[in-house]
């Protein structure tokens, strides 16, 4: 299971091996008496019996750094119990878009991924499968630098959103630069793979489990700050107080979860989802009065989703009923993605 921790599956091998040279080679330093009670040129029992025990720890620990830790587990997800909610912002929310129209849906049960996805796991798609992403092919993404998001060669998902290549210390930050169309093949990979169903969360799913449960602006009442989400705090939401500009992602559970146990639901990096994007689309649900399981299928509109906000975000759109949408090959430094499990 990849946690926060992710880069010390990276650095242990070389780390054991190091501190196992260290321990073995006690005994036969200068002034060491465990060596230099006998002659050097016999080994005693004592010595055969440390060093054997040396070569078969040594020998242990490397077969259990070289087994491949399990992409997912139970733990990775949370269990979002089934329920209704109204979708959308009610008339009087502040920096709401009319695209935001209330409305009442009513979801089965679902899992969500506690996190983005990340780096490190994004890389065992690719090791497995090839680099195929749209970045890759195309040869080049957006990226923000001096202020401004340009169109850079040669960047991809190995890349932060100035697109500079990623050291490992960053591989449990979230993934960017991946198109809807990368986020879609990763989850049937991964479905292939494990034999389970995984795909990105519709709309509707997405918004219930950043919600859990409020009916506020943010999930963390009426106001965000940027010691709970990673946006552009130089655009407090209301002219709340200022806060952090990070200019760039940071890990995939930084901050404290919301009340179902989701990290980054607000900022961090936009979040691709399954529908369609449709201007009037919820329009269309609210005359149908409640609607279940929805989800915008109509090919009219080629654009996908994207909610959340990120990192490079006024607050405002990071609220629990903000939308954006992008074609489904765009990518850049401030798009990402989540999975959701279908058991």
């Amino acid at each position: 299971m990849i946690k926060n921790d992710i880069i010390r599956m990276f650095e242990q091998p070389a780390i054991i091996a190091e501190a196992l040279v260290g321990v073995a080679a006690l005994p036969f330093q200068r002034g060491n008496r465990f060596l230099f009670e006998q002659k050097r040129h016999k080994f005693s029992l004592i010595r055969r019996l440390y060093l054997g025990f040396i070569v078969f720890f040594m020998l242990f620990l490397v077969a259990g750094c070289a087994k491949e830790k399990p992409l997912y587990c139970v733990d990775d997800f949370v269990k979002i119990p089934a329920g209704e909610f109204m979708m959308g912002s009610p008339d009087g929310e502040a920096e709401r878009e009319k695209n935001e129209t209330e409305h009442r849906v009513k979801l089965s049960e679902f899992f969500m991924a506690r996190h983005e996805v990340s780096v490190a796991e994004f890389s065992r798609f690719i090791a497995e499968k090839g680099d195929s992403t749209d970045a890759t092919k195309d040869g080049w993404s957006f990226v923000y630098k001096d202020g401004k998001w340009t169109q850079q060669e040669g960047v991809n998902w190995r890349c932060d959103p100035a697109g500079n290549i990623r050291p490992l210390s960053e591989y449990h930050h979230p993934v960017v630069h991946v198109s809807w169309n990368d986020a879609d093949t990763y989850c049937k990979w991964l479905s292939s793979k494990i034999g389970k169903t995984f795909q990105l969360p519709t709309e509707a799913e997405w918004e219930y489990a950043c919600r859990a449960g409020t009916i506020t602006s943010f999930a963390t009442g009426s106001n965000l700050t940027t010691d709970q989400a990673n946006y552009d705090g130089n655009y407090p939401y209301k002219g709340n107080t200022r806060g952090e500009f990070r200019c760039t992602t940071v890990p995939v559970n930084y901050f404290a979860p919301n009340d179902w146990g989701l990290y980054n639901m607000h900022g961090n990096v936009w979040e691709w989802c399954r529908d369609r994007y449709g201007e009037k689309y919820y329009e269309a649900c609210m005359v149908q009065g409640v609607v279940e399981n929805p989800e915008n299928t109509d090919e009219s509109s080629s654009r996908r989703v994207l909610r959340g906000g990120c990192w490079g975000s006024y607050a405002g759109y990071c609220r629990s009923a903000s939308r954006s949408d992008y074609p489904p090959g765009l990518r850049g430094g401030s798009v990402g993605f989540r999975l959701v499990f279908v058991p």
